[in-house]
């Protein structure tokens, strides 16, 4: 295999296709023929490539990925016609990280001529056949963490576009389920604490012959004296 670095621009998108929810893309190149397809309804964020398969003829005649979500099954989705195809298997500690396109006129219509993916390590995949029209060629890098998960585009005997969905490599992190509210409670009125009643001063008085503390009795009469 080849080893390939690239210094593309970031490609124009062609119009007509939104990006995923969750997912990123860099866009769409092509034409409008051939009938819609895309992987974003198959694909994980923390997937696990396994290979990527390109079909090759006068141009890219047909394209696909196999894939295992982090639950459920292994996904092979495969867009366009199956003749002369190469599979390119990944390792364990393989991604691919980058995408770029060329595209080419054919009977007035605008289809995808050549492919080239390229995993972590330097290494890249093609298929279909390369012109010398630079200008016609455009390709992005996935985001950071980001790794190619599928494609989004059109095809019939061919693939008339095509564009890269990258996931994250690691699978998202569950979300806790909101608390429910609380039933509303209705403030309650302002209730005061009862207050009780000041109890009179009753100064105490020392006996001496008897040794105990005698209360002085404030009414009516002062003068007398009780013992406690």
């Amino acid at each position: 295999m080849k080893i390939y670095f690239s210094f593309l621009a970031v490609l124009a998108v062609a119009e007509g296709y939104s990006k995923p929810d969750g997912f990123e893309i860099c866009g769409v190149v092509g034409g409008p023929h051939g009938k819609a397809f895309d992987d974003t309804p198959l694909i994980q964020h923390g997937q696990k490539v396994t290979s990527v398969t390109i079909c090759q003829g006068h141009r890219l005649d047909g394209l696909g990925i196999n894939f295992n979500p982090p639950d459920g099954m292994s996904q092979d989705p495969f867009h366009g016609s199956k003749k002369n195809c190469m599979t390119h298997n990944l390792a364990s500690d393989e991604y691919i990280t980058h995408w770029e396109a060329q595209t080419v006129k054919a009977d007035d219509k605008t289809k995808i001529s050549y492919i080239r993916l390229m995993n972590n390590k330097g290494v890249y995949y093609e298929g279909g056949k390369e012109t010398k029209d630079e200008t016609k060629k455009q390709g992005c890098d996935a985001p950071e963490d980001f790794q190619l998960g599928g494609f989004q585009g059109r095809s019939g005997q061919e693939i008339d576009a095509v564009g890269p969905i990258w996931v994250s490599r690691y699978p998202l992190k569950p979300t806790e389920p909101d608390k429910p509210a609380l039933p509303y409670q209705p403030a309650q009125p302002y209730q005061p604490a009862p207050v009780k009643s000041a109890q009179p001063y009753l100064p105490y008085q020392y006996d001496q012959t008897k040794q105990t503390v005698q209360t002085v009795q404030s009414a009516p009469n002062l003068g007398v004296i009780q013992s406690t």
